[in-house]
């Protein structure tokens, strides 16, 4: 019996030193667990807090490259704007160039043909005088035109305009796309 009273004794030895193993073996893990937890909410925070950065930077940029293409589309509308003003400034000389009498000729005789001959043709005062050698109908009246020739039926209802300034206005969007055309070359 006392082999037995032994045997058990060691049982009993080894289960309770197994049991303390197995508890500080369970203490160390959780503790290891407790510091894998505590430094995952570190390293999570730290990538929330990196990730809003990267966001905030990403949202910086994005503000400055629409601030830089809004300059540049204000700069090229700019530039645009001045190419158009410098190509009305030649157009609006035409009238001293040689072939403004059959530019007038041609827009008088073309309007009074649509209303038959019976028209009034309106100029500006330095054109009077080009306009009466092709019409007999020129308006005492002068208008503030750069040049060219407005042409009206007696009763004013209808009007024939080619002045300088409505057929520069009726090109004006074919010029824009071609001086747009070119600052984009640029």
């Amino acid at each position: 019996m006392a082999l037995q009273n032994l045997k058990e004794s060691l049982e009993n030895e080894g289960k309770a030193e197994a049991k303390k193993i197995i508890a500080a073996a369970q203490k160390l893990a959780d503790e290891e667990i407790e510091k894998a937890k505590v430094q995952a909410k570190k390293t999570v925070a730290a990538a929330r807090a990196r990730a809003n950065e990267i966001a905030k930077a990403n949202e910086r940029i994005s503000a400055a490259q629409l601030k830089a293409k809004r300059r540049v589309s204000e700069a090229m509308n700019a530039k645009a704007d001045e190419a158009l003003a410098r190509i009305w400034a030649e157009f609006s000389k035409l009238p001293e160039g040689r072939s403004y009498e059959k530019f007038m000729k041609a827009a008088i005789s073309q309007a009074e043909k649509e209303f038959s001959g019976k028209a009034a043709v309106y100029t500006n005062e330095r054109d009077q005088k080009v306009a009466r050698k092709f019409s007999k109908n020129v308006a005492a009246d002068t208008l503030n035109i750069a040049g060219g020739a407005i042409v009206r039926t007696p009763d004013g209802k209808i009007t024939i305009d080619n002045s300088l300034e409505s057929i520069f206005e009726s090109k004006k969007g074919e010029l824009s796309n071609i001086v747009y055309s070119e600052l984009m070359k640029k």
